[in-house]
């Protein structure tokens, strides 16, 4: 039996096709009004709900407040384990930026009260922001072409921006200690279910030849993949791209923005959305076009000199560095800190390694 791709490609957990907002109750509702009324200026009796969504990434720290001139979003992070207040700011003064260069993004609102962007409150930093609503990237239709416009036009604004703008925080490709994590895992192999709990050790039982096989080979070629440290959108997953009527209307994430391999992420950020695409179109369209979509992506990002033509036969590579990058974090943040946060991500990465192949062949 011969199978599509979207046989072979099920959804996962960033497959929903939209945010489902429920209305916020308890403390956190005052807070949000005490950062729009103290910070921002918004008057208590304009704002007429304050929601939040259980979706993977708007939500509980993310607030939809609904005001009589329209929608604002409210973001929260608390202090401990994110980036500095400095790099946050910065972060702010680059979407502004690229807002200007036409790039679709939120408007980050500036505090009245401080005159920064970025606020702190509660031993939580905040910020507000105006997007356009709008349903999560799905792939349906010409919509990869369209996002794939939208990842060569930011990738190529980000290219440009001023010194002043560029973000300290940075990630590197594979690191030299992705051999010392892997030796310390198989030192702890009888202990694997207390480390990760019963159902996640099955799921690396099962694929641990499959990921150091990977692993020796990524390793073994990573000289010859050259990708240059610049800044990027590190996480262009289906659901920080936002979709009306085929456009883009926002890409969300903001703080995802920082110094980063640039061809790594490029081919790691189009993987998740060709992914999605062959999730959504069942069978409405051949596999082949979508991989005309996928291809008509490249060449845009060849014709931008955003990716050098020579690069273009080694896209599975670049992305899965990427994916061996996130997964081997995803172990050591159990090994060393007990931090099962985010285990349920583990299948979807062991998958996606099998998965960036077929996308880019």
């Amino acid at each position: 039996m011969n199978l599509n791709l979207s046989d072979l490609f099920l959804p996962d957990l960033f497959s929903s096709p939209g945010p489902r907002w429920y209305e916020a109750q308890g403390e956190k509702t005052v807070d949000v009004a005490h950062v729009l009324n103290t910070y921002y200026s918004v008057a208590g009796d304009e704002v007429s709900s304050i929601q939040q969504s259980n979706a993977i990434e708007l939500n509980s720290n993310n607030y939809l407040v609904h005001t009589r001139d329209g929608k604002l979003v409210v973001k929260r992070w608390p202090m401990v384990g994110v980036q500095d207040r400095a790099d946050l700011e910065t972060q702010a003064l680059l979407v502004n930026w690229l807002a200007e260069q036409s790039i679709s993004v939120p408007y980050i609102h500036q505090s009245k009260l401080t005159n920064k962007y970025v606020i702190e409150y509660q031993e939580c930093y905040w910020c507000v922001m105006s997007y356009k609503d709008g349903n999560y990237f799905s792939g349906a239709g010409n919509e990869l072409q369209v996002a794939g416009n939208q990842l060569c036009g930011l990738f190529s604004a980000l290219g440009g921006a001023p010194d002043n703008l560029q973000v300290s925080k940075s990630i590197q490709s594979l690191g030299n200690n992705a051999t010392d994590v892997v030796n310390c895992l198989e030192q702890e192999r009888a202990e694997w279910e207390n480390i990760f709990g019963e159902s996640h050790a099955n799921i690396l039982n099962e694929s641990w030849s499959d990921i150091k096989s990977e692993l020796n080979k990524l390793l073994a070629g990573q000289s010859k993949l050259k990708s240059q440290i610049g800044l990027c959108h590190i996480d262009l997953h289906p659901h920080n791209v936002l979709m009306i009527d085929g456009k883009t209307a926002t890409i969300l994430d903001y703080h995802s923005l920082m110094m980063a391999p640039r061809e790594i992420i490029i081919a790691f950020n189009l993987f998740k959305l060709a992914r999605q695409a062959i999730v959504e179109k069942g069978g409405d369209y051949s596999d082949e076009h979508v991989r005309a979509q996928i291809d008509f992506v490249i060449l845009k990002l060849i014709e931008n000199e955003v990716l050098d033509n020579l690069l273009r036969d080694q896209m599975s590579s670049f992305a899965k560095m990427e994916i061996m990058r996130r997964l081997l974090l995803i172990i050591e943040l159990n090994i060393n800190e007990q931090n099962q946060d985010w285990n349920h991500i583990l299948p979807v990465q062991i998958q996606a390694l099998k998965e960036a192949d077929l996308v880019f062949p």
